[in-house]
């Protein structure tokens, strides 16, 4: 929904799940993203610490130096 909502301003999120073919490999697709993406919208929900794909999603964007926006849910830091 948030993606629809964006793409009406031109922005286009790449949301693995949604913007990968089922038959891709899922890293490479994932990585090309991470290099050639502008800016990163994180979003914060619970059980996000746990999962060590989106730490290292965020870690390759800040070492690129990609501004970073965070939204929190249910109070996540």
């Amino acid at each position: 929904a948030v993606g629809e909502e964006l793409r009406r301003w031109g922005v286009e999120l790449f949301v693995a799940h949604d913007s990968i073919e089922p038959d891709l490999e899922w890293q490479a697709e994932i990585e090309q993203a991470l290099r050639t993406t502008h800016a990163g919208i994180v979003f914060l929900f619970p059980g996000f610490g746990n999962s060590d794909w989106c730490d290292q999603e965020v870690g390759w964007l800040l070492g690129r130096e990609v501004p970073c926006y965070a939204l929190k849910f249910q109070g996540q830091d």
